[in-house]
């Protein structure tokens, strides 16, 4: 199974994110499910996914405030081929995931060395003109992580959650 790490933005956030998708190009491909990656860890059989789940229930976190900030692209705004809005450097999510990539270390995971806190809001598959639209700085509270396993089919991805994790 595919699995991933990840952090949900509540519903008034997610509805933030559709108003910002109205006004992108139509013919650009929109997710419809909207998260921010901690770490992908891609294919795992069952076992090891059982184990994993085992080993991030022992990560402790206190509860933090993200914040959004502007659209951005991947690879670059020349060439867009992801469409996102970022979020604001903080300490507390870039040691949240730290704390993850460590204590996933044993399983050999690809390492995620450059993390880059967003939130995908599409995918391009041909030349654009990057969006300038502007963006209000949304905040929100962290309180838990997902980890969800993902299901690719002809018409998008399909997520399901596997565990929810707490902070303390």
């Amino acid at each position: 199974m595919r699995l991933f790490i990840a952090i949900d933005p509540p519903e008034q956030i997610q509805e933030y994110f559709k108003s910002i998708q109205t006004e992108l190009d139509p013919s650009i491909k929109l997710v419809k499910s909207f998260h921010l990656t901690l770490k992908f860890l891609g294919e795992v059989d069952e076992s090891t996914s059982n184990k994993v789940i085992e080993t991030l229930s022992k990560v402790k976190f206190d509860p933090f405030e993200l914040e959004t900030t502007n659209l951005g692209a991947f690879p670059n705004e020349n060439y867009t081929r992801v469409l996102w809005i970022g979020i604001k450097d903080q300490p507390d999510l870039m040691k949240l995931q730290k704390d993850i990539e460590d204590a996933l270390s044993e399983f050999k995971f690809k390492k995620d060395f450059n993390f880059h806190p967003h939130i995908t809001l599409a995918r391009v598959h041909k030349k654009i003109k990057f969006p300038n639209i502007e963006t209000e700085p949304e905040s929100f509270k962290v309180n838990n992580f997902i980890i969800y396993k993902s299901t690719l089919t002809p018409s998008g991805p399909v997520y399901k959650i596997l565990k929810t994790l707490k902070s303390f």
